[in-house]
């Protein structure tokens, strides 16, 4: 929209305004209150059904009977009478005639002081048709005016380029942000993610709208800020209490039915975005003893996790029939010193969006052509204690993407950039009984070393070397991220097997069952980034 465009819009209601007071001084309205000075014989007064009110100015379409069955006796009288009649059809008021009338006292009548209840209703009924004609003449004036004047100003402004189009939309979308909105994904003024509803229906739910949404109503984000409650909205924020207490229990209702009308339809997968999670460590054997967080309802293995994963997300499937999913926190009663928070944005994907559901059986689900994949509670640090959480089996998916005009055909993987000095693959070696202990600063041993934990990439490959059966691994572990065994430098791996997906797995615990981790060392995890290619 111009510059232009935007001054029209100032201008209009300026320019209607003083329309508006150039017509109450040219057509000024009549007030209900209106003296009629009548010269009247005294001693032959005209009966008060014989007067007719007076109308301002002559109009065509009014008529003005006479009562004849009530004329004055005398011939003075019926000659005043018969000239006052004449006077009220022509349409003249008598008040702007000068009538002398001899001998006889001279009085006001004043039609608006309360008396007989016929006349009062005659006047009333006359004055109506005389203002509703008053107001005839002021439309056409004021449609006639106004449409000369909008044919100049549109003129104008689109001869300075301003598109009526854009702009009658825009006042429509204005409109629509009020009464009404589809429910689909929004994202608010203050970036975060919330659904399109009208501001009736945010404001019955609880909610704060945050702008306009393009197809209609406001953008209303909902936050739960309580250790416990039900969640039925999309995109809704589960954000950590102000105090969160030892030994306490934070469970959360993920209400999904498809009569709810803000769900559009059946939900087949929500997905969680963890932009805070914080909370205590796993023991050394990889297990979230003290503080756990943990799903329920849904049909995949969603395992359990604790420390830090700010950054992470999962997709949940939502079994048939549709059931409640459930997201809890247990807080132990260890000595924490640390803050437990968290903040966990809800969305609900209905089985109508197939373009953005993830694969079955996927936890993670990557749509972009470059990134990062970290395991849960990975972190940059040179801390020795494990991080690496116990029972982890789970699958992390990618969609195939775009690279250059033509669809990606390999997806490669290679270790991320560690500036704090921290491991960036770091998984439990191989049993004893297969080969030689694992060594701090090395891949696996062997190519069937690992088998406690391990990161699988199917039909893995080094693209640096040479096409051989040596250069192809399905299981990574050790300390290097290196298709070749026994490497102490890390590698590219890429895949062309599809559907992209990558498998991470460990076993439960780190001490216990006989491995060949490197003596007193925790596991980490991993951090690998992600891109595309076509080969």
């Amino acid at each position: 929209m111009t510059l232009f465009s935007s001054r029209v819009e100032m201008i209009l209601p300026v320019f209607l305004r003083l329309l508006l007071v150039v017509f109450s001084f040219t057509f000024p309205i009549p007030s209900q209150s209106i003296n009629y000075d009548h010269v009247l014989d005294e001693n032959y007064r005209f009966n008060v059904h014989s007067l007719q009110p007076i109308v301002f100015r002559p109009n065509r379409f009014l008529s003005y009977p006479w009562q004849l069955n009530h004329l004055p006796v005398n011939s003075k009288s019926a000659k005043e009478n018969a000239t006052m009649q004449s006077i009220a059809i022509s349409g003249r008021s008598p008040l702007k005639n000068k009538l002398s009338l001899k001998n006889s006292n001279r009085r006001k009548f004043n039609i608006t002081v309360k008396g007989n209840k016929i006349h009062e209703k005659q006047l009333s009924d006359t004055d109506a048709i005389a203002l509703t004609d008053v107001m005839m003449d002021f439309m056409t004036a004021l449609i006639t005016a106004g449409g000369a004047a909008a044919i100049s100003i549109g003129g104008l402004a689109i001869l300075a380029g301003f598109n009526p189009t854009n702009f009658f939309n825009g006042a429509q979308s204005s409109v629509r942000g009020l009464v009404q909105g589809d429910f689909t994904s929004c994202t608010a003024a203050s970036g975060d993610l919330g659904y399109c509803a009208s501001v009736m229906n945010c404001n019955s739910n609880r909610g704060i709208a945050s702008g306009i949404c393009p197809n209609g109503g406001v953008c209303c984000t909902n936050t739960l800020t309580t250790c416990s409650g039900t969640v039925q909205y999309n995109n809704t924020y589960w954000q950590s209490p102000t105090t969160v207490h030892p030994d306490s229990l934070c469970v959360v209702t993920v209400k999904l039915d498809p009569a709810i009308v803000e769900q559009r339809g059946p939900i087949c997968q929500l997905r969680l975005d963890f932009s805070k999670f914080h909370t205590a460590q796993p023991n050394s054997e990889g297990v979230c003893g003290n503080d756990v967080f943990s799903v329920g309802g849904t049909d995949l293995n969603v395992p359990s996790i604790c420390g830090e994963n700010k950054g992470q997300h999962i997709y949940l499937n939502v079994p048939a029939p549709v059931s409640d999913i459930l997201l809890s926190f247990k807080f132990g009663n260890g000595l924490i010193t640390e803050k437990r928070e968290w903040r966990i944005q809800i969305a609900m994907i209905a089985c109508s969006d197939v373009s953005i559901l993830a694969p079955f059986g996927c936890l993670q689900y990557h749509t972009f052509s470059t990134g990062t994949v970290n395991s849960f509670n990975w972190a940059d640090t040179t801390d020795t204690a494990t991080r690496q959480l116990s029972e982890q089996n789970y699958h992390i998916c990618f969609r195939r993407e775009v690279v250059d005009t033509s669809t990606d055909t390999t997806l490669c993987f290679m270790s991320s950039m560690t500036p704090n000095g921290g491991k960036a693959f770091s998984l439990t070696g191989s049993d004893a009984t297969t080969g030689a202990a694992g060594q701090p600063g090395y891949s696996q041993a062997n190519l069937k070393d690992c088998n406690n934990d391990y990161l699988m990439i199917p039909d893995g490959y080094d693209p640096s070397q040479p096409d051989s059966l040596t250069n192809f691994s399905d299981r990574y572990c050790g300390e290097r991220f290196n298709v070749m065994p026994k490497t102490n430098s890390s590698s590219i791996v890429c895949t062309k097997s599809r559907p992209y997906r990558i498998i991470y797995n460990t076993n439960p615990d780190e001490t216990l069952t006989d491995s060949r981790d490197a003596a007193n060392i925790g596991n980490i995890g991993f951090s690998i980034k992600y891109y595309h290619i076509v080969s």
